[in-house]
């Protein structure tokens, strides 16, 4: 698992996922890399927990997807983190391409109005 570290001591991670599987893109060091988590056989709440320890008390998470397993994985990952307020985006996206995630993770890491 990979822990997202950007320049200025923030972590942050973009996820997409659907039913079925997730991507998660991470920032560590200068260096992005990006993670897919299937589901398989488990159920949801064991589904959400996986792709949430892939990005473990992020700064800045986005997370995408096109149905409502995005709005429970939320909901899961505010539960296991306490930091809802580190959402910057929940939203509705269609399958994205691995470059398309690591320009989503580079603009909430080094864009400064997304740092806040």
């Amino acid at each position: 698992m990979n822990i997202g570290t950007l320049a200025h001591g923030h972590a942050a991670a973009v996820i997409w996922l659907d039913r079925s599987h997730a991507l998660v893109a991470q920032e560590r060091d200068g260096h992005t890399d990006i993670s897919e988590v299937p589901r398989g056989p488990d159920p949801e709440l064991d589904y959400f927990d996986r792709v949430a320890h892939e990005a473990p008390d992020c700064d800045r998470l986005v997370i995408l997807g096109p149905d409502p397993s995005r709005i429970g994985f939320q909901r899961e990952y505010v539960t296991l983190y306490q930091r809802g307020d580190r959402m910057l985006d929940v939203g509705v996206a269609p399958a994205l391409r691995p470059e398309e995630l690591l320009d989503q993770l580079r603009f909430i890491a080094f864009c400064p109005r997304a740092l806040g």
